[in-house]
């Protein structure tokens, strides 16, 4: 892949992540800072989808997980969010904010079904460094997909 191919997909990937930023109703400040981008791509992408952009409200929060998860994470235009922030040498993405240190899996599971996660957390759809919340099973979800195929396919073993 030659350099101007690279740099036009990475272009693509930044806006597509971007866009999902806007589309959670984040101001432009908010995204500049997660994303780490300069403040005419995001208005690029804002006036691609004709959004009005948003005042960042001030507050003296500091960042949670899911704001560092967010800013930690690529959309890909495939439907995985590629993690590309920390993880152990295992290759297990974690997040620290100060000074507590949580699964990235377990963030994205709580993020996308709304309660916590009842053992491991793997992703389901196989994709490398993938943390798409929606794409995310802990145990009693993979545990009722192997019930489901068994009952619709049979079983397995002899």
């Amino acid at each position: 892949m030659n350099d101007d191919h690279a740099r036009a997909r990475m272009q693509v990937l930044v806006r597509a992540d971007i866009a999902a930023h806007i589309r959670l109703g984040r101001a432009d400040r908010d995204i500049q800072r997660l994303l780490r981008v300069p403040a005419r791509a995001v208005q690029s992408v804002r006036q691609q989808l004709g959004n009005a952009p948003l005042r960042r409200v001030r507050d003296r929060r500091h960042a949670g997980f899911a704001d560092v998860f967010w800013g930690s994470a690529r959309h890909m235009p495939d439907g995985h969010l590629l993690w590309v922030g920390t993880t152990y040498d295992s290759g297990t993405p974690v997040l620290q904010v100060g000074s507590q240190l949580r699964s990235v899996l377990r963030i994205g599971f709580l993020l996308g079904h709304g309660r916590e996660a009842q053992g491991a957390v793997t992703s389901g759809c196989g994709g490398e460094r993938c943390v798409e919340p929606e794409h995310l099973l802990d145990h009693p979800a993979r545990v009722y997909i192997a019930d489901s195929l068994t009952a619709l396919f049979g079983d397995p073993r002899p």
